[in-house]
């Protein structure tokens, strides 16, 4: 699952009268309810008021999970509830479809007891029908964003989505417009914020915070579907986790990482905003899940290393580095058939280890038992972080990589044509068990499957991939969304590889052209630059293509020098759509690891120069 690409938070604002969004306006209790999702709500009166920010519903919802945080939150009775995005699945351009998750959802939403306000995610305006569909039936003024003012206080609501996928005259008009309103509630005593995307990272952060004042100014996003807090450039930062989707829910729950269903209050006094975050009924300190407590999971996790072997056996290496500012007690258990190591299962071990220091533990592999799983060792943690003790658990199956031999090659024409590769052995990846992301999708070898080759001579390093696929999608947004090949390689030594995707680590992305042209190629790190020095031949054939591609030596790492028994590490995945409906399953084979290979680079497999 790309999840970091498919997840977010919605919210809607149904039909208008009247001038609305324009700054400096204050709008009566009977003007916000003509904006509100919900007519025939009516914020409170007072001075001080309270309003909910409820996050991402979708990007696989939890049935009965919103219209349960709808009742929780009418018990707390606030003014107004905000969103951040992802209401509907979406994802389809079928406008019927889209209507009736958005009836489904605005059935939910009407229960609520206070006026409702939306906010557009990537789940509800990505691609153009679900953007018009958005726009028409909650959109202010013919826009998916807008502002309006309550009590002294301005709230904004953006289309982060335009800004991740890059829309590039949404994005002036939008910020042309923010400068605008914001110079307008220049006296406002806070501004709120809502949008969908965490977009301090992105480029057009730095244009939007320019036009902020720090000390009266909050902002609340979703997402990612894990709660985190900081001030980003002097700004608090909310990130929440996701109100009502799977992600966040049953084995997936863990408050400790700031995954669980829940939703931020906020109290607004003489302009201060008290926020608290609310899980099932429960009030939590807003700080309870700083970024730093996700920092440190991460830090340990990434600090650990099981190295790979191959179906021959050898030796495997646990490696154990604790990058925090404190002790980390590590708790070893191996699991699985005993067969897979040569002194029988390891006994289960306690492992402490100082700040900064590093150890490591190596294990007998013996030659893979037929029709058995790998086994896999289940490392529980536990360490401190600002006086708190912190729990985790990470399992690492043990690898067992692909072998290819790459031989010396002579007259290879990158053409897409194999008649030149008759020397060459190729790997073979055709099982059930090569298919990552839905594997029960996969109908067989004809569906999707791959034999790769690779070859080289003093300046070049060849691929020729022939993939079997009896069904072609080559028309979708993202790349992973269609059919085509993703190449991955560390050149770093085995010693040098810490199994994370990074340094000279190189990824091409090769889609399947919708005609007889050349196909799009992307490069990561290194983009059009590298993508150029690449030759790239593709060929159709009957049930599936031809891929071949020859990458120059010092593109495949700075000094790189192909010659008998240097090894690289790759991995091949081939994407693999069979229905072009944005919501239809996508499927991957891989070479040797797993699909997550532009981030885990310690399953590649591993080639041999010859």
């Amino acid at each position: 699952m790309r999840t970091a690409y498919l997840l977010a938070t919605c919210v809607v604002l149904l039909a208008v009268s009247g001038p609305i969004g324009l700054a400096g306006e204050t709008q009566s209790p009977s003007d916000l309810s003509k904006i509100a999702g919900w007519k025939g709500a009516a914020p409170n009166a007072g001075d001080a008021f309270h309003f909910i920010v409820m996050s991402d519903r979708t990007g696989g919802h939890l049935p009965g999970a919103w219209a349960l945080a709808v009742e929780q939150v009418n018990r707390v009775k606030p003014d107004l509830v905000m969103s951040v995005g992802d209401l509907i699945e979406g994802y389809t351009d079928d406008e019927a479809k889209l209507l009736a998750q958005w009836k489904e959802f605005d059935a939910l939403t009407q229960k609520l007891d206070a006026p409702f306000f939306y906010c557009p995610g990537n789940h509800d305006v990505t691609d153009d029908k679900p953007r018009e569909v958005y726009t028409r039936l909650h959109g202010v003024n013919g826009r998916t964003y807008y502002s309006f003012d309550y009590r002294g206080c301005h709230f904004i609501v953006l289309d982060s989505t335009a800004f991740e996928v890059q829309l590039t005259d949404l994005v002036n008009a939008q910020l042309e417009w923010l400068a605008k309103d914001l110079a307008a509630a220049k006296d406002a005593r806070h501004v709120f914020m809502f949008f969908h995307h965490p977009i301090y990272d992105n480029e057009v952060w730095p244009r939007i915070r320019k036009l902020l004042d720090a000390g009266k100014t909050t902002i609340f996003t979703g997402h990612w579907h894990g709660l985190s807090y900081d001030l980003e450039d002097g700004v608090p930062f909310y990130v929440l986790s996701a109100t009502a989707a799977q992600s966040a829910a049953g084995e997936n729950e863990n408050r400790s990482e700031g995954s669980f269903h829940s939703y931020a209050s906020v109290l607004v006094s003489d302009g201060k905003p008290a926020v608290s975050i609310v899980p099932v009924g429960e009030v939590l300190p807003h700080d309870m899940i700083d970024r730093g407590v996700r920092k440190v999971h991460t830090a340990v996790r990434g600090g650990l290393l099981v190295t790979s072997v191959t179906a021959g056996g050898g030796p495997s290496v646990l490696r154990i580095s604790n990058p925090t500012g404190s002790q980390v007690r590590y708790e070893l258990s191996w699991s699985g058939d005993a067969k897979w190591f040569s002194d029988g299962t390891p006994k289960a071990e306690s492992v402490v280890l100082p700040a900064g220091q590093s150890t490591e533990r190596q294990y007998r592999i013996a030659a893979a038992p037929a029709h058995t799983e790998p086994p896999a060792l289940t490392i529980e943690y536990q360490t401190a972080y600002k006086e708190k003790t912190l729990q985790g658990k990470r399992t690492l199956p043990l690898p067992v990589v692909a072998t290819l031999d790459a031989l010396r090659v002579s007259g290879i024409h990158v053409d897409g044509k194999l008649d030149d590769w008759t020397t060459v052995p190729g790997c073979v990846a055709a099982t059930r068990g090569r298919v990552k992301d839905n594997p029960e999708a996969w109908l067989g070898p004809q569906d999707c499957s791959m034999v790769t080759r690779v070859g080289y001579d003093d300046a070049w390093v060849y691929l020729a991939i022939d993939v079997t696929d009896e069904a072609l999608v080559t028309q979708a947004r993202q790349v992973w969304l269609k059919d085509g090949v993703e190449i991955f390689w560390d050149p770093r030594p085995a010693a040098a590889r810490d199994g994370r995707f990074a340094g000279p680590c190189r990824q091409l992305i090769v889609s399947v052209p919708a005609d007889a042209g050349e196909p799009p190629i992307e490069v990561s790190p290194g983009g059009g630059k590298l993508a150029d020095k690449l030759k790239v031949g593709w060929a159709s054939r009957a049930g599936g293509y031809v891929l071949e591609l020859a990458i120059p030596a010092g593109i495949v790492a700075e000094g790189f020098q192909p010659a008998p028994g240097v090894q690289l590490a790759i991995e091949v995945l081939v994407d693999d759509k069979d229905d072009p409906a944005p919501q239809a399953p996508t499927s991957g084979m891989v070479l040797s690891g797993d699909s997550d290979a532009s981030k885990n680079t310690g399953s590649y497999g591993l080639v041999t120069f010859r």
